[in-house]
């Protein structure tokens, strides 16, 4: 039996790994592209072909763009780190043009072009209420505003490739080296900050990965925007509620103004700039994400893709942590 070939972008990160090892469950066969100085740990024991690009370097790109049946496009730059915004443009834009273009011109046998999108496309969902697929779309950081421009470009050749677009909201799980590994962090040091009264939805990965092949293989999903995540929405305070009960620690509540904790992050974010380096969690992230409520619908996924989550936030925490501790990041 001829086995299927899907090509992973983003492939050594966080969901790009997971999604690799449901693929290979799953019989696919894997061709991962990686940046010439990522770190391969994630996927190095796994039987891939690997190739070596950098979507900031789009003519040499296009030329080892191999020919497969399913496309997942999961490569990125969150944010603006030491390089600054316009470098983000040139690489989430220019370099998914790239890739978009390439399969336009040579389809081959390509059955889906999957391409992950963010909440943060959408912008933040307002103090009430959710954002589905037909929500205006008010992107407040330059990472959001390039996910939603190659949302749109992709959208303008509806006739011209087979796509789809999955927005996901904030994803966490084993294997999460950034992000929200700072909240397990915090509150494993008893820290637990009760100031923060946004609302979100959630993903654990497991159920991230499988909606996305899940979408690939589906008919009715050919040229559409979902959003997918857990249906449940949770404030951040829940969320550290339920991170101290799995580590079953009783943390210290603190309140600490939100200019604080920006201006903190700030500081640390332009210390390590001089050293080349990045925070794991941004003083734009903080900026973003911790000031807005990020709840979006995935009602349109269960219904036409028949999307489910295995995993609601208390469970996942739970497996989540249990990886940070036996790996040494608890």
């Amino acid at each position: 039996m001829i086995r299927k070939k899907a090509f992973v972008t983003g492939a050594a990160g966080f969901i790009g790994s997971k999604l690799i090892r449901d693929l290979l469950n799953q019989d696919f066969e894997v061709i991962a592209l990686v940046r010439p100085d990522e770190n391969l740990n994630n996927i190095s024991n796994l039987k891939i072909k690997i190739l070596t690009g950098d979507l900031s370097r789009p003519v040499e790109l296009e030329k080892i763009l191999p020919d497969v049946d399913y496309v997942f496009h999961l490569a990125a730059l969150l944010g603006e780190g030491r390089m600054g915004a316009e470098f983000v443009r040139k690489v989430n834009i220019e370099g998914s043009k790239v890739l978009i273009d390439h399969y336009v011109k040579n389809r081959g046998n390509l059955k889906r072009f999957v391409f992950i999108s963010s909440a943060a496309a959408g912008g933040p969902s307002g103090v009430s209420g959710r954002h589905d697929e037909l929500s205006e779309s008010n992107p407040i950081s330059v990472y959001g505003e390039t996910k939603l421009e190659t949302e749109n470009y992709l959208m303008s050749l509806q006739q011209k490739i087979p796509f789809s677009i999955l927005r996901l909201p904030l994803i966490y799980g084993p294997m999460n080296r950034r992000g929200t590994l700072t909240l397990f962090k915090l509150i494993n040091k008893r820290i637990q900050l009760i100031n923060l009264r946004n609302k979100f939805s959630v993903g654990f990965v497991d159920d991230i990965t499988q909606g996305i092949i899940k979408t690939a293989e589906s008919d009715i999903a050919l040229g559409k925007k979902y959003y997918i995540g857990e249906d449940t929405i949770y404030s951040t305070n829940e969320i550290m509620c339920m991170i101290a009960k799995a580590l079953n620690k009783k943390p210290f509540k603190i309140i600490v103004p939100y200019r604080l904790i920006y201006s903190i992050s700030f500081i640390i974010e332009k210390t390590l700039k001089v050293f080349g380096r990045s925070p794991a969690l941004s003083s734009v992230s903080i900026q973003s994400y911790f000031k807005s409520n990020w709840c979006v619908n995935p009602e349109r996924a269960k219904k036409e893709l028949k999307y489910k989550t295995n995993f609601p936030l208390e469970k996942g925490i739970k497996i989540t942590v249990d990886w940070y501790k036996s790996n040494g990041y608890l």
